[in-house]
């Protein structure tokens, strides 16, 4: 889902409709409000979205109130002078947040200059919370930074002989890893069960066979003890 909105920043960017707007002081709300509002409302996992101008000043912003500091705010500053868009991790510990900015330049078509910048705060609390649902008492989920510390996790730990598979999400320079882990007996757990099935279907076919088996030598053993029993009798019957 990051991915998604990811390209969504670097399509908008490139939208008329927002490039127009830099330039189009007097105008702009009529069309540029309602389609950035449009835009919040219809994805989730959007916190909030800002148009700014060159210098960095907000000119349209809607969804909720950002959560960057100001040393992230100089981002934007960073990516106008640049020209290169970046991407940021907010970590607010204290209030339980994880935020994903990013910021793409806008270039003005006729002088292919920087005029502004498109900044779209994804609220990674919430697009993580899909997790929850997969993670049951035997498993869980993570997301990791680039150093590896959990900035969220889905699930309880896991006790015991655990196995793990670490998928990255690289997005532009961010490196981010999702982890998930899970009880040893978990994974095995389908495999054993065949097994026992294997081995109850095997144990069936066994006395199936040792039956059928014996039933097999009982015909076909039948008319020679009948012949013998039939000699038997008429030694007798001879002898005596």
């Amino acid at each position: 889902r990051m991915d998604t909105l990811a390209r969504t920043a670097q399509t908008l960017a490139t939208r008329s409709i927002v490039r127009n707007a830099l330039t189009d002081s007097a105008g702009r709300r009529a069309y540029l409000d309602p389609f950035l509002r449009e835009l919040v409302d219809s994805e989730p996992g959007l916190w909030n979205v800002t148009i700014t101008d060159f210098r960095g000043r907000p000119m349209s912003v809607h969804g909720a109130p950002t959560i960057m500091g100001e040393q992230d705010a100089r981002l934007i500053e960073r990516v106008i002078a640049a020209g290169a868009p970046e991407q940021a991790l907010v970590h607010r510990a204290e209030r339980g947040q994880v935020h994903l900015v990013l910021v793409q330049p806008i270039r003005y078509p006729p002088t292919d200059s920087i005029e502004g910048a498109l900044v779209l705060e994804l609220d990674v609390d919430r697009l993580f919370a899909d997790a929850a649902s997969l993670a049951d008492d035997a498993a869980s989920i993570a997301l990791l930074d680039a150093d590896g510390q959990v900035l969220l996790r889905a699930g309880s730990a896991v006790d015991g002989p655990a196995i793990r598979v670490d998928l990255p999400v690289a997005l532009g320079t961010l490196q981010l890893t999702t982890r998930v882990q899970t009880t040893a007996w978990q994974v095995y757990r389908p495999m054993v069960a065949l097994v026992v099935v294997f081995l109850a279907l095997g144990a069936v076919a066994l006395w199936a066979i040792a039956r059928f088996s014996a039933q097999a030598a009982e015909a076909v053993t039948r008319p020679v003890r009948a012949l013998s029993a039939l000699a038997e009798a008429v030694d007798r019957d001879i002898g005596g």
